[in-house]
């Protein structure tokens, strides 16, 4: 026989629950003698314990263990047909939700109290017409016990198990596996060692969410720490603790632990530990429950003295000044779960803690899509979607879920969630679903954070107070390694900053530096007690990104505005003109904290004129220093302009400004005459205000020097670092660090003028000096190595200079990371050494890698990565790869004659190398003719000596002479050429 329950139960006056089919099925096979479900109440009444012990093994084809969400539409429909037919509800649909009560203890008996049967189940590949996802998913279809075999269908619910003929692949597998069960052997049920049913004390308030997933770790950590059949070596009362912040799933981790294994404990209690109210108020109830008196103390008693398992949940122990302690059975039996987002309670564990934060991405797209479509199959389309949504969402469990619910009711894809949240984040992130989503847990991401906001507020101790301040100052700064170093150094930095106690978190001239340092790590541990911020051994402050956003719309009343200028000064505050290898590393440290706070352009444009002033040179020293030369320039601008209109041009930190925006529109691309032009002008200024030896004077000469230098005029700039040498060695003496700076250009300078030796000797200096000055590891000190290393490699000297880009290389992708400008320059740097080693695999593939990172991080129009270019048309050239070679070096070309003009030392040789192609692919035309135009440029610019120009020469002999070959040889010009290049 065959058996199955009404398909129309929605439609039907039938009020028959699970059970009810149950016993129904149970009936017909005491008429029939044969008999799934039913076998749960085979095993409790005792007339149908000859069904049980007959029965050999089981077979399901798409079996909700779990229930199936499909339901949910089902039961919608009964709704609708009540009030239209006056029918009573289907209780049986209610049951088959997903991850509904009935289900989850049917399926929990069914594992422990029923004997090793053998278990095939089938389950659906294919969702029906209808529905866009499957019936029942292969989760729910299957029991996962022992002995179970799992087979997959390639049919939807509806046709699994239908089979046209004999020949069917499914109708073939199902009928040998009945073959199988018939000839396994069972031994008398009386024989069969049958666990009895423990549970009789099931008190949990909140229901598993339907779509609950991830967290595997965690929940296997629980699962072995509380495991009853495990004794420890020393007999103890098991206690684990689930920590975190709000909304990170904590309480459905403890609700699926109680679900999955209920049937192993006699009792399970479960207690909101948020207050000694509402504790008391648990350990009545559970005297009630237990027949005790009702007092704690009873209670208590009665448990340390059960010798049957049981299980206590303390949930949302938040409170940091609530002990539990008072509350625990005494003695080594029972098992406790506390959960909390204050990671003090780590310190009440006995066999583990676990941290619940982030899920991981894969786990937390699956939460996603099964709460929107109640399933985790997706389409292709959708992938990215649903992951850009995770990521923005931080993987937190009841964000994702509250997402997924809002994508299901309002029927938006994935990316209109996006352009939503980013549009209206307030509207969604407050929004809780209308539809019921398969568990009882009332707050919202927001709301769930709100309560500890409360709580700090409602305690009007000073510790409580300065937390809050705090608060307000961190949720501008970026979620992610805030360094506490930043409010030490601006407690003690000797800033020219007005006084700004405001930025702080009291004002300075209050107490010492320790007690600033003790209030402040104090305010910080209260906030971790909330977990609304994650501390990393006092070195930094993390936040979850949507704590950061909720604090910077709900911890303030009026006044928010106020608070984003105190962390901008802060920053500013904490950064001193000073170039330690630390310094470099902390400067960096806050970049990211700097893009965060300038993100907020509505403020930006309100920026107080103390800020603007003393704030934004600081920050753009920051951007500056680090690549982010476009917003530096921005801020310098500004503070120009209001220095200039408040103080006056002639004013010491105008002429400052003056100076360091100009070095930033050196750096950036196309404006060498602005940069030019205003060094040129506040150098005349202050020569005639400070005199030609004043300090800030050279260092204005000292950049005036390295513009004339990088545009060509050599001779200019010789003879200005020339002077500023002499006069800073004079001054400042020769191990000053300006001093060592000034030699290092003039080295450089040596180099590009032809004077190697001299060149490199002073550069060996500068090095060793850095060396003790500042340290092998200092930015400086690199810096001055790896122009060193380039005149090892042009005198010669390739191994020295291989070591050196090498040792360089790794310092700077180790301090800066790998996409970092300067380790791009030392990576391009080393890539010439391989070339001049032989190594030339090693040089294309770091070649090709640079340039690739260059455009992604610098763009493709950037001096950078024009020059990583030209060394890789060279490096395509070389190996033969010519038509690579000449597109990118056409390229190159073009690009540097817009930006440096065409009679530039970087244009010429680009040039050169142009013409080398044109050569070597036999456009024998155009190579004579640009070699020709290569040559008169850099006669004038470098001189008849220079080798740029004396191997251009050489090329356009080397041209000429190819021509000869084909046409009819001119020896007059040829040996004009030659008696050049001997001269």
């Amino acid at each position: 026989m065959t058996f199955g329950y009404d398909a129309a139960a929605a439609f039907s006056k039938s009020t028959a629950e699970v059970i009810d089919h149950a016993k129904s099925l149970l009936a017909s096979l005491v008429d029939k003698r044969e008999e799934t479900e039913a076998l749960l109440q085979a095993r409790l009444e005792s007339r149908y314990e000859p069904i049980r012990d007959a029965t050999r093994g089981l077979i399901f084809f798409g079996t909700p263990h779990r229930g199936s969400d499909k339901a949910v539409y089902g039961k919608v429909l009964a709704n609708i047909a009540q009030k239209l037919t006056h029918k009573p509800p289907s209780r049986l649909l209610s049951a088959l939700q997903a991850n509904s009560d009935v289900l989850l203890r049917l399926t929990s008996d069914f594992r422990f109290q029923l004997p090793d049967y053998q278990v095939v189940s089938f389950y659906e590949q294919r969702p029906m017409n209808i529905f866009s996802s499957l019936i029942v998913d292969k989760q729910s279809a299957l029991l996962e016990v022992k002995h179970e075999e799992q087979i997959p269908v390639n049919a939807d619910h509806s046709a699994m198990c239908k089979f046209a003929t004999e020949d069917d692949d499914t109708f073939e597998k199902v009928y040998k596996r009945i073959q199988r069960i018939r000839k396994v052997s069972r031994s008398p049920a009386g024989d069969q060692a049958v666990s009895r049913a423990y549970n009789e004390h099931f008190e949990v308030p909140h229901l598993l969410s339907p779509a609950f997933t991830g967290h595997d770790e965690i929940c296997q950590c629980m699962d072995s720490s509380l495991d009853l059949t495990r004794q420890p070596a020393v007999p103890v009362q098991r206690r684990f603790v689930l920590y975190g912040l709000g909304g990170s799933g904590k309480t459905q981790l403890c609700v699926r632990y109680a679900q999955v294994n209920r049937e192993r404990y006699w009792a399970v209690f479960w207690i909101d530990a948020s207050t000694i109210d509402s504790i008391e108020r648990g350990f009545t109830e559970m005297a009630s429950r237990l027949q005790a008196q009702k007092d704690r103390k009873s209670v208590k008693r009665t448990l340390s003295n059960s010798t049957l398992p049981w299980l206590l949940i303390f949930d949302n122990a938040d409170d940091p000044d609530l002990s539990l302690t008072p509350y625990f059975p005494a003695g080594d039996r029972g098992n406790i779960i506390i959960t909390s987002r204050n990671p003090s309670c780590q310190q009440y564990n006995t066999v583990g803690a676990k941290e619940v934060g982030r899920m991981m991405a894969v786990e937390a797209v699956g939460l996603l899509v099964n709460t929107a479509y109640g399933t985790s199959i997706l389409q292709n389309q959708q992938d990215k979607g649903a992951q850009e949504v995770a990521e923005t969402l931080g993987c937190l469990a009841l964000a994702i879920v509250q997402a997924g619910a809002y994508i299901r009711e309002t029927s938006c894809s994935f990316i209109d969630y996006l352009q939503l949240y980013h549009q209206r984040r307030e509207q969604v992130l407050t929004y809780f679903p209308h539809q019921h989503i398969g568990t009882d847990y009332r707050y919202t991401v927001y709301t769930t954070w709100q309560v500890s906001l409360d709580m700090i507020e409602s305690r009007q101790d000073a510790i409580s107070k300065h937390a809050l301040e705090l608060l307000k100052l961190l949720c501008f700064y970026h979620h992610d390694q805030i360094p506490m170093q930043m409010f030490y150094r601006a407690w003690h930095n000797p800033s020219d900053l007005p006084s700004l106690p405001d930025a702080l978190l009291g004002p300075q001239s209050e107490s010492g530096f320790l007690d600033y340092q003790r209030a402040l790590q104090a305010s910080v541990t209260f906030l971790a007690s909330f977990s609304l911020v994650t501390r990393e051994a006092n070195v930094s402050l993390s936040m979850h990104p949507l704590v950061r956003d909720w604090c910077q719309n709900h911890v303030f009343g009026d006044g928010k505005q106020a608070y984003w200028q105190r962390a901008l000064l802060l920053l500013a505050r904490s950064v001193a003109w000073q170039f330690k290898t630390e310094d470099y590393s902390f400067r960096r440290s806050l970049m990211s904290h700097v893009h965060a706070c300038l993100g907020i352009p509505e403020y930006k444009h309100e920026a107080s004129d103390t800020l603007v002033l003393w704030g934004w040179p600081r920050l753009a020293f920051i951007l500056g220093e680090n690549g982010s030369t476009l917003d530096a320039i921005g801020l310098l601008e500004e503070a120009l302009a209001l220095h200039k209109s408040q103080m006056g041009e002639h004013h010491h930190n105008t002429l400052r400004l003056m100076h360091d925006l100009a070095f930033s529109y050196y750096g950036e691309v196309g404006r060498h005459d602005e940069a030019l032009q205003l060094i040129e002008q506040a150098l005349a200024l202050q020569k005639v205000l400070f005199g030609e030896t004043n300090l800030d004077t050279l260092r204005s000469i000292h950049t005036l020097a390295l513009f004339y230098q990088g545009v060509g005029r050599h001779d200019e700039a010789l003879q200005l670092i020339e002077q500023v040498v002499a006069l800073r060695k004079s001054q400042l003496g020769r191990d000053h660090l300006a001093t060592l700076g000034s030699m290092y250009t003039l080295a450089k300078i040596y180099s590009d003028t032809g004077r190697q030796d001299e060149a490199l000797r002073l550069a060996e200096e500068v090095v060793a000096r850095q060396k003790g000055q500042l340290g092998e590891t200092n930015p400086a000190t690199l810096r001055s190595m790896q122009t060193l290393a380039r005149f090892y490699r042009n005198g010669g000297r390739k191994d020295e200079a291989l070591r050196l880009a090498e040792q360089l290389v790794a310092v700077r992708k180790s301090q800066l990371g790998e996409d970092h400008p300067v380790t791009l320059n030392s990576m391009n740097n080393l890539a010439v050494c391989y070339s001049e080693a032989g190594r030339q695999d090693e040089e294309l593939q770091l070649t090709e890698q640079v340039v690739l990172l260059q455009k992604s991080r610098l763009g493709e129009d950037h001096l950078d990565t024009l020059e990583s270019m030209y060394n890789l048309a060279k490096i395509y050239s070389k190996i033969g790869r010519q038509d690579e070679a000449l597109r990118l070096a056409e390229q190159v070309v073009a690009m540097r004659k817009s930006q440096l003009g065409e009679d530039h030392p970087d244009t010429l040789r680009s040039m050169c190398r142009l013409a080398k192609i044109y050569r070597d692919t036999g456009r024998q035309d155009e190579a004579l003719q640009l070699s020709e135009q290569v040559v008169a440029g850099q006669k004038r610019q470098l001189g008849d000596k220079h080798p740029n120009t004396m191997n251009s020469i050489k090329l356009l002999a080397s041209i000429n002479r190819q021509n000869l070959e084909t046409v009819r040889p001119s020896q007059h010009r040829l040996s004009r050429i030659w008696r050049q290049f001997r001269r």
